[in-house]
Order: structure tokens, then sequence, then C-alpha cells
């Protein structure tokens, strides 16, 4: 911890109106002391932080825990995907556009892929001798 700050939170306890006030002080300085190089690492261009207490706590609960609502354990784990994914930036008709995308590539694949293989079959009967459709 910087000199400055760990100064300036001393005059904050000694001037605190109360001894459980001088201790909440305290265990501040304490605790920003001991996580002092983590708090430095978030200056860092580099630095990536993340959400999930946040999430938790103001998103997540707010519709599993200190509003409770029914719900089943399917309905829950979407809606808490759901709410983790707009609040996280997500764009609800984009995913659904690529997500339709996705499936219609899919479904193209799958029939050129039919195609091969009727193709394949009608090479392989040919050349038995076979005819058959």
């Amino acid at each position: 911890m910087s000199r400055a700050a760990g100064e300036l939170l001393d005059i904050l306890a000694d001037e605190a109106d109360s001894g459980f006030k001088q201790q909440e002080v305290r265990e501040v300085k304490r605790y920003i002391f001991n996580h002092w190089e983590a708090i430095q690492r978030q200056k860092s261009r580099d630095y990536v932080g993340c959400s999930a207490e946040g999430h938790v706590s103001h998103v997540l609960s707010a519709r599993c825990s200190s509003r409770p609502m029914g719900w089943s354990v399917t309905g829950l784990d979407l809606m808490v995907k759901l709410r983790a994914f707009k609040f996280n930036g997500g764009n609800l008709y984009d995913f659904m556009r690529v997500k339709k995308e996705k499936q219609e590539k899919e479904k193209r694949i799958q029939r050129i892929e039919q195609r091969v293989l009727r193709q394949a079959r009608k090479v392989s009967y040919e050349t038995l001798g076979i005819w058959q459709r």
C-alpha cells in the first residue's frame, strides 16, 4: 500500500467517533494492505476483470433468491443463462440470427450428404449389375 494511503487511513481511524468506527477503518486498512498487489494489477492494460460476483449478487439473485419465483430446474438454468448473457452485453437478436444461420447451414450440409450417399449407392449398384431405386 502506498504510504499516503496508509497515513490517510490512520488519520481517519484517529478521527473516528467511536472505537467501533476506529476498528472498521483499521480493518479496511488491513484489507487494502493485504490486497494491494491485486488492486495495482487492475491498472495494467492487460488486466481482465470478472463480473461473476456482481452478477450473482445483483443480476441472478434478483430472480432466484431475493425475490424468488417458482422455477423448474430447466427453466432456472435457461433464465440464469439468459440474464447473464443480457447483462454481459449480449444481443439476443444477433444470437438467434447466428444460431438460425448455423442450423440452416447444418441442414444444407445434411441435404448434400444425402445426395452424395444416393449417388454413391446408385454407382455401386450399377457396377454390381444391380439396379435399384
